[in-house]
């Protein structure tokens, strides 16, 4: 029981790990390698790096967009008769 407990602890999200779908991103020049995306708008992000360093782009999981897959049209079919 107490192994099951564990297993189910270890896969629940923990809120640090939250990924951050907002389209602007922040990476911090302080040698830590932090890359955070939780930014709504470029001058917020901007906001966040002055005085600490570091510079802001686009979020680059949005930056394409979603994939999506377009239905394949049908090829039409004509039937000749024979003559």
């Amino acid at each position: 029981m107490a192994l099951a407990l564990a297993a189910m602890l270890v896969t629940l999200p923990r809120p640090g790990e939250a990924y951050d779908n907002y389209p602007w991103c922040a990476q911090f020049s302080d040698g830590s390698g932090i890359f955070s995306c939780a930014f709504a708008n470029y001058p917020q992000c901007l906001a966040t790096v002055s005085g600490v360093g570091g510079w802001c782009t686009t979020n680059p999981a949005l930056t394409f967009g979603p994939l999506t897959v377009q239905p394949r049209r049908a090829k039409v079919r004509r039937h000749f008769a024979h003559r």
